[in-house]
C-alpha cells in the first residue's frame, strides 16, 4: 500500500509533499524511514504499518508521544485518507491511501 502525505513544521509552516510507498514505515528523528528533524522527536519514533488492506499507526514509547487526529496514541490506530498524525512539531497529513504493491527500500 502506498500512502502520500503532506509532512508540515508546526514551527516553520514548511510543507513537504511525502510518498511512503513501504509495508512498514518507521518514524524519528535519527533511525527512520521518514526522518523528522526535530529534537523533540525520539530516535524511534512511530510506526506506520500495513496490515488485511488498512494502515495502523502506533507509538514506539516516545517521550513527547504520538497524535492522531489530536488524540494522544495508546494502541495501534487506523490510518485513513484527511488524517493527521502528529510527532513532536510536525504534522503528517494522509492525503490519500492506494493499493500498491509496496517496494522495499531494504
Amino acid at each position: 500500500m502506498v500512502v502520500q502525505c503532506l509532512l508540515e513544521s508546526l514551527d516553520s509552516k514548511d510543507k513537504l509533499p511525502v510518498r511512503l510507498d513501504l509495508d512498514h514505515v518507521m518514524i524519528g528523528r535519527v533511525a527512520g524511514d521518514l526522518s523528522v528533524p526535530d529534537p523533540r522527536c525520539s530516535p524511534r519514533h512511530a510506526m506506520l504499518y500495513e496490515t488485511g488492506g488498512k494502515i495502523y499507526v502506533y507509538d514506539l514509547g516516545s517521550r513527547e508521544g504520538t497524535f492522531l487526529n489530536e488524540r494522544r496514541l495508546e494502541e495501534a490506530a487506523q490510518v485513513r485518507a484527511g488524517d493527521r498524525i502528529r510527532v513532536a512539531g510536525w504534522i503528517v497529513h494522509v492525503i490519500g491511501l492506494t493499493k500498491e504493491k509496496a517496494r522495499s527500500v531494504r
